[in-house]
């Protein structure tokens, strides 16, 4: 009988050592949360505000597939006043044109500003649509405390700026549009001369 007991208690003693052992060998515990993996920093070519993600955590991806995209609005913002401002470059120089012409003729150049102070209304309106999507943008993060105070600040006064260029803008061209083509000196030089 005490052979019994003993082979059982011996069993027993085995069976528990097994039991951890199978633990051992299914189950993994760590102390410090590391475990070893490939992890690869991704960079974007452009900077933007991010629209989708297209991964999961963790998730495995490959060469070439796309794991972001980036908000398109800003960039067509940009390419806007890009086209902008080559337009208000090529009336400046369309305008300098004008102007030694009409110096040679006689013929006052603010008429020929039009096409300029247009396009300058363009650049203003661009200006502006960029500076009220940032305001917006800006706002909805310090709502969330993703921006600070003063980034809300920069964005306001930019706006502010914006606003007041287009205003400037379509000012001179209302300005433009009330001077007459030939300025009096001239119209009564021109009268005299008949």
């Amino acid at each position: 009988m005490k052979k019994i007991i003993i082979y059982s208690v011996v069993a027993g003693v085995l069976a528990w050592f097994g039991v951890q052992f199978y633990h051992i060998l299914t189950y993994e515990e760590t102390d410090n949360a590391q475990i070893e993996g490939d992890i690869i920093p991704i960079r974007t070519s452009v900077s933007g505000y991010i629209a989708t993600i297209n991964f999961l955590d963790n998730q495995k991806v490959r060469k070439g597939q796309v794991l972001l995209q980036i908000d398109p609005r800003d960039l067509q913002a940009r390419v806007l006043q890009a086209e902008a401002a080559l337009e208000n470059a090529k009336a400046a120089r369309l305008q300098t044109g004008r102007n030694l012409a009409a110096s040679t003729t006689g013929v006052n150049a603010t008429q020929f500003s039009a096409d300029a102070m247009q396009q300058n209304i363009e650049v203003a309106r661009a200006r502006l649509w960029k500076a009220d999507a940032d305001h917006a943008r800006v706002s909805k993060l310090v709502s969330l405390q993703g921006a600070t105070p003063q980034q809300m600040d920069a964005a306001e006064a930019e706006r502010r700026v914006a606003q007041s260029l287009l205003e400037l803008a379509e000012k001179q061209y209302q300005s433009s549009k009330n001077k007459p083509a030939f300025p009096l000196s001239r119209r009564k030089a021109y009268r005299s001369s008949k």
